[in-house]
């Protein structure tokens, strides 16, 4: 879908999801201690909100 859209900012959001694709692939979650692991999953966790709303709006809304 986003690949096919002439929408300016699709290019945007498909850099966006590599980014965060990119943090959650090579995060290596073994050498962490608890902590550190709520946290990056809490900004992982934000992240894909922020992603999910761009994407909701730029093609889903119907304003």
């Amino acid at each position: 879908m986003v690949d096919e859209s002439p929408h300016p900012d699709a290019a945007a959001l498909v850099r966006r999801f590599g980014r965060l694709k990119s943090m959650v692939e090579f995060t290596d979650t073994a050498s962490m201690t608890g902590e550190e692991l709520k946290e990056i999953i809490q900004k992982i966790r934000y992240q894909l909100w922020d992603f999910s709303a761009e994407f909701s709006r730029l093609f889903f809304s119907y304003t």
